[in-house]
């Protein structure tokens, strides 16, 4: 009779055979969340680089120094300060009370 798609219903009952097109609807759909969850995070992490880059240099600076202070104090406190690499102060900042 006619010559469209054939038309599934969406409601399936124990026993019934799942056809193709419903797993490749299902994986599409799938796929879709994680690209629209994905696209929703990039464009927050690039809105948040333009902010942070026009941030005047005075409070980056501060920034980084209340990094590098709640990484050699507490139970840091026998760190040697030259010795601290960047990525251990940003570690031990999320790991810590710097949240």
């Amino acid at each position: 009779m006619g010559n469209g798609p054939k038309q599934t219903t969406a409601i399936f009952y124990p026993g019934e055979k799942i056809t193709k097109e419903h797993n490749q609807r299902e994986r599409e759909s799938i796929m879709s969340w994680f690209e629209l969850k994905y696209q929703i995070h990039k464009r927050y992490e690039r809105a948040l680089l333009w902010f942070v880059w026009r941030l005047p240099r005075t409070i980056v600076k501060w920034s980084y120094i209340r990094v590098a202070a709640n990484a050699t104090t507490g139970r840091y406190e026998n760190t040697i300060v030259p010795e601290l690499s960047m990525m251990d102060a940003l570690q031990r900042w999320d790991d810590g009370r710097g949240i």
